[in-house]
């Protein structure tokens, strides 16, 4: 279980990272979703090592969302998301200037990764999500997880 914990804090991590990117008033737009993008891997990670389904940490994010969906069919949604995210986030890379349109997919890949991690966390136990997060143990997952989005 130190693994899983140890992954959900670091979820909330890239999620705190990506939120405190997108408060900015000039956003790194390419930094604020590659934290995104990191912090669904990280909780569709923490999913997957607390039922103990073997994955590699380094597999694309698609990969990892299809085995954390098998487990919880309630993620379908984000793991459909993912692959544009990932194009975006490596298009994003090459360019120097930023369209509207461009600013506005990276922050929907914040919002998409602040949902996918609420999610993911609500399908691991109240009580391990409330001791990595040291939350009192009287949380939600979400509740627990808002204070970071």
């Amino acid at each position: 279980m130190d693994e899983v914990a140890h992954l959900i804090r670091e979820a909330l991590k890239h999620l705190e990272a990506a939120r405190a990117e997108k408060g900015k008033p000039s956003p790194d737009y390419h930094r604020l979703l590659g934290q995104s993008l990191a912090a669904m891997r990280s909780a569709w990670r923490a999913l997957l090592t607390y039922h103990d389904v073997p994955h590699e940490a380094s597999a694309p994010l698609v990969r990892l969302g299809e085995q954390a969906d098998e487990l919880a069919s309630i993620l379908r949604l984000w793991v459909d998301l993912a692959p544009g995210l990932e194009a975006h986030f490596l298009a994003l890379a090459s360019k120097e200037t930023l369209s509207v349109a461009d600013r506005e997919q990276a922050l929907q890949g914040y919002y998409v990764a602040r949902d996918a991690v609420h999610t993911t966390l609500g399908e691991l136990p109240p009580a391990l999500v409330a001791a990595a997060t040291g939350a009192d143990g009287q949380a939600t997952p979400a509740e627990a997880t808002a204070a970071v989005a």
